[in-house]
């Protein structure tokens, strides 16, 4: 297996010359609602169970709230809201996976992980542009799998530059 490699944008690369962009990778499957959607694993950092957070006033409507992991204070945001969708009453399954963002650490919530895919080259295509609408960059594919489809999500482009300036400015206490 030919190693991924993820371009600054959080896509993997092509192979050089080859017109592919991988022969495989392996994303963590999650679901929010009904749509399963899957992460590159090297984005990730951790995933926890929810844990009780604190609530920022005046963050975002799609920001949970702050957890102290480890000595750092990690903003979560809760991605039911901010695709739109109503709130999850069954919390049973709910986890918070951990990346590093550019300005720190970083939660999102999701209402279950499903597993580790191994994901083949040849079963990947391309969001068709006109499924999608230009806030909605953070969409790099869609995995064509026995099971259905799973959305692969870059979360490093899940929020806009005007919401990650929101976050940087709620007033976020220093860890104790």
């Amino acid at each position: 297996m030919k190693e991924t490699k993820i371009d600054e944008r959080g896509v993997p690369e092509s192979n050089a010359g080859h017109g592919k962009m991988f022969d495989e990778c392996q994303l963590v499957g999650f679901r929010v609602g009904a749509q399963e959607f899957g992460v590159d694993i090297k984005q990730i950092r951790e995933i926890i169970r929810e844990v009780k957070l604190a609530t920022l006033p005046d963050s975002p409507n799609f920001i949970e709230g702050v957890v102290n992991l480890r000595g750092n204070v990690t903003p979560v945001i809760d991605l039911r809201k901010k695709f739109g969708l109503d709130r999850n009453e069954n919390r049973n399954d709910l986890r918070i996976i951990v990346t590093e963002l550019k300005n720190g650490p970083m939660g999102f919530m999701v209402d279950n992980v499903t597993e580790v895919r191994r994901v083949k080259a040849e079963s990947i295509e391309s969001v068709p542009a006109s499924a999608v609408n230009v806030d909605s960059h953070y969409v790099y594919g869609i995995a064509k799998l026995e099971s259905g489809l799973l959305i692969m999500l870059n979360l490093e482009k899940v929020l806009s530059s005007d919401e990650e300036e929101a976050i940087a400015q709620a007033d976020v206490p220093d860890a104790a």
